[in-house]
């Protein structure tokens, strides 16, 4: 295993190192050439080819490397007085680099390199396996839980160190350990992401935000993380609420529209809560001359397709291959997701169009599809017959009807007597049968009212009665 993980980083640094000028007319990306670096981290590279490494891959000359030495991990011995003492403001923890904290970390890396006189120095930054192992070490030393990462309980014991460190004497331990018992602030939650960034629709980004030391292990409080509007803070998407101690933290997301963004982590425990927000995710169509557009694919259908029975209707919908989507009924439209649904109403038979681009964002039109939907309106209808077409006065009558697209039915009455037949019953079955007696002399009808959810109709029929 030894020899495996020599050849890997041998073969890494030396591919890297062989390669600086092309890897930096490549366009290697600052998060590219930190996947590299954390690689070679986690196989145990030391410093000097980390340092080496990163020159190289951002095009400079990398220093000839050192002849390694082994670190001194014993935490009570080999500590010197201290003559690099930095200035630490941010919460620094694995995967950061001086990029995004303006050269913190070599920063840190060089005070420990000093405060444990190591023989091989650590600077190389990019916090990695060897930066967390010695921030670990001087946690233990300095009575603060050992969560791998420089806090503010950390910096302020960096700061102490600086000020009292006797050459050939450990610092004492910090009287401010981490408490047992969760003490909420503000500073016990911050989103790593110190700079704007700028990303294409679907490409994935991963959120790294830090819990603070003084959130107990025993004590944990509850994240809430979420990705909001920049603009309006309006929530675009959520995350079910975790619950979490000091430490490092991460979430993915994968934008589908165009637009700015952030991300918003809050923290609370009982009644106290608190918030941190990233720098702006910049979120824009895909790139000019990018050959890989695909055409959208659309599914698109409502329950049910007919109403009249039913007042309403779901237009549920799910694109892929596409960055904006336009919902139109006649002559109005919205823009909408590219998977939802919708409750829809109409008083009438109504198209819905759902029309989806894949947007290069040049100016000039990409690959696009459409689907319709058609939900109909049918008002009830019915059919009233007599099981005889004559009858004699105060024979019975046995009246049939059979309703469509209806909810209910009932018999329209006439108190007159004149020219209609009263027949008995409200809000009755859609079909069925009702009797009645010949009590009108002459031709009298029986008119049938049907109702549905958006209107009614009517049937009827006439009878002769004699004496």
């Amino acid at each position: 295993m030894h020899r495996f993980r020599a050849f890997v980083i041998g073969s890494i640094a030396i591919a890297s190192l062989g390669l600086a000028f092309p890897a930096q007319a490549a366009g290697l990306t600052d998060t590219q050439i930190q996947a590299i670096l954390s690689l070679l981290s986690s196989f145990g590279a030391d410093s000097s080819t980390i340092a080496n490494v990163n020159a190289s891959l951002h095009g400079q000359a990398g220093s000839s490397a050192a002849p390694a030495t082994t670190p001194n991990d014993n935490e009570n011995s080999g500590v010197s007085g201290v003559s690099t003492c930095p200035a630490l403001t941010r919460t620094l923890s694995r995967g950061a680099t001086d990029i995004t904290t303006n050269g913190e970390v070599s920063a840190l890396q060089s005070f420990l390199t000093d405060y444990y006189n190591l023989g091989d120095p650590i600077t190389s930054g990019y916090f990695g396996v060897l930066t967390e192992k010695y921030v670990r070490q001087f946690q233990a030393q300095q009575g603060i839980d050992q969560v791998g990462f420089a806090g503010q309980l950390t910096r302020a014991a960096v700061a102490r160190a600086c000020a009292h460190t006797t050459p050939g004497q450990p610092n004492p331990p910090t009287t401010q350990s981490s408490p047992n018992t969760t003490v909420l602030t503000p500073a016990q939650i911050q989103v790593a992401a110190l700079s704007n960034v700028s990303v294409t629709v679907g490409t994935k980004i991963t959120i790294t935000y830090i819990v603070g030391e003084h959130v107990a292990f025993g004590d944990p409080a509850i994240v809430e993380r979420s990705i909001i509007n920049a603009n309006t803070e309006a929530q675009v998407s959520g995350y079910i609420p975790v619950t979490e101690s000091a430490g490092s933290y991460s979430f993915d997301w994968t934008p589908s529209m165009p637009g700015t963004y952030r991300a918003l982590v809050k923290i609370s425990k009982n009644t106290t809560q608190y918030a941190a927000r990233s720098a702006v995710i910049t979120v824009t169509s895909i790139p000019v001359g990018d050959t890989t557009l695909q055409t959208p694919f659309i599914t698109f259908d409502a329950t049910p397709l007919t109403l009249g029975t039913e007042g309403s209707a779901l237009l549920r919908w799910n694109v892929i291959n596409a960055n904006r989507c336009v919902l139109q009924t006649g002559s109005t439209e919205e823009v909408v997701g590219l998977s939802s649904t919708k409750s829809v109403a109409p008083s009438q038979t109504t198209s819905y169009r759902l029309a989806c681009t894949n947007d290069p964002g040049t100016g000039k039109d990409g690959p696009s599809a459409e689907k319709t939907v058609t939900i109909s309106v049918v008002p009830p209808t019915c059919s009233l017959t007599a099981d005889k077409s004559a009858y004699t006065y105060g024979e019975p009558i046995t009246l049939t009807w059979v309703g469509q697209s209806a909810t209910y039915a009932a018999f329209w009455q006439d108190t007159s007597g004149k020219d209609h037949l009263i027949v008995p019953g409200d809000k009755l079955f859609v079909s069925g049968t009702q009797k009645t007696i010949a009590s009108v002399m002459g031709n009298p009808s029986v008119k049938l009212l049907v109702y549905n959810y958006l209107g009614n109709g009517s049937c009827s029929v006439t009878v002769s009665v004699t004496q």
